[in-house]
């Protein structure tokens, strides 16, 4: 086997493991809602689509960073106790292919539920702006077309 299949059996192994973990899409849904829930009505007044990108992707960045490196940092002491590292051993390849591969399939499948999440936050703030617009409490600072494309990438990694 070479180095590139041993590589990419790992990461799509660990990519589908991770992703299958009840608890990582529970605590993203429980953060996101937290923070677009209860958190929203602390916030500063947001007034345009800039700010509430700005605001989010704050938001995101700050919290939601922690909980990727909470559920990232028990992969290899997990490995160990169910044994799977003796699996991993078994095989012909280096280590570096292995741990490389389990690095990039656990981080890419948690922060599948983390985007999922900034998408979703970013939607309901367009909403509540939207409201707020009709409400009168905002001036209307932007149109529909820069609401409609308010979505930045957060930087996790």
């Amino acid at each position: 086997m070479n180095q590139l299949s041993i590589f990419l059996g790992s990461l799509r192994y660990e990519f589908r493991m991770q992703i299958r973990r009840r608890p990582l899409w529970i605590t993203f849904i429980v953060l996101g809602l937290f923070f677009t829930q209860f958190h929203i009505w602390n916030t500063p007044r947001i007034r345009t689509a800039a700010d509430m990108v700005i605001f989010w992707t704050g938001v995101v960045q700050t919290y939601l960073a922690v909980a990727v490196g909470v559920l990232l940092a028990d992969r290899l002491v997990r490995d160990r106790r169910t044994k799977v590292e003796e699996l991993f051993n078994a095989l012909p390849s280096t280590l570096s292919a292995r741990i490389l591969g389990k690095y990039l399939g656990c981080t890419l499948a948690t922060l599948v539920p983390m985007f999922t999440v900034y998408t979703h936050g970013s939607v309901i703030f367009r909403l509540v702006l939207k409201i707020q617009h009709r409400a009168g409490h905002t001036a209307p600072a932007t149109s529909p077309r820069v609401l409609r494309g308010a979505v930045a990438t957060p930087t996790v990694v």
